[in-house]
């Protein structure tokens, strides 16, 4: 079988598909090769539909996955979340509970130190009469020692009080207000 100018019966003119030359075939020759042609495009085809069938099939599966492993860690991203927020209302609670423990023990301090001014007055007053005393009615006596170890005990107290009444006024300042 000879064919015009010694090449094949088949050409790629730009490399594009195949495109037949006038050729002098037999009609025999010539089914014979469509027949061999569409039989390989079939195949190809085939072979193409195949694949595509392929790669739907894995990326239906690999999305059906992803979406199954994105969902349940959501789920336990929402659960780890609430757990957090119930811890946190529970902490916030407790907070404002300890503030308001603390802003009353800061009244009822404030109420004891105000307690202890007119005792302290009185026996300061005591004091000082026993000292503006003259000649003969100016006497160092037990209760002149029990009232000067009074004015004492009393001014300690009111110190430890006034420290206390402090202590609680800078925790409860520097606590944030609760935020709902």
């Amino acid at each position: 079988m000879s064919f015009r100018g010694g090449s094949s019966p088949w050409r790629r003119p730009g490399g594009r598909g195949l495109h037949r030359t006038h050729l002098d075939l037999s009609p025999e020759s010539n089914n014979q090769l469509l027949s061999a042609t569409a039989e390989h495009e079939r195949h190809v085809s085939h072979r193409v539909r195949q694949e595509g069938r392929s790669l739907r099939n894995e990326t239906t599966i690999k999305t059906s996955w992803d979406e199954s492993d994105t969902r349940r860690r959501l789920g336990d991203r929402i659960w780890d979340l609430a757990r957090c927020r119930d811890s946190l209302e529970s902490c916030a609670l407790e907070v404002d509970q300890e503030m308001d423990a603390l802003t009353l023990s800061k009244e009822e301090l404030e109420q004891a130190l105000a307690a202890t001014a007119v005792p302290l007055q009185v026996a300061q007053e005591c004091v000082g009469l026993r000292q503006g005393r003259r000649g003969l009615e100016l006497v160092s006596d037990p209760v002149e020692a029990e009232l000067n170890q009074e004015v004492r005990l009393i001014e300690d107290v009111q110190r430890e009080l006034q420290q206390h009444v402090d202590h609680a006024f800078e925790q409860l300042w520097y606590m944030p207000p609760p935020v709902r």
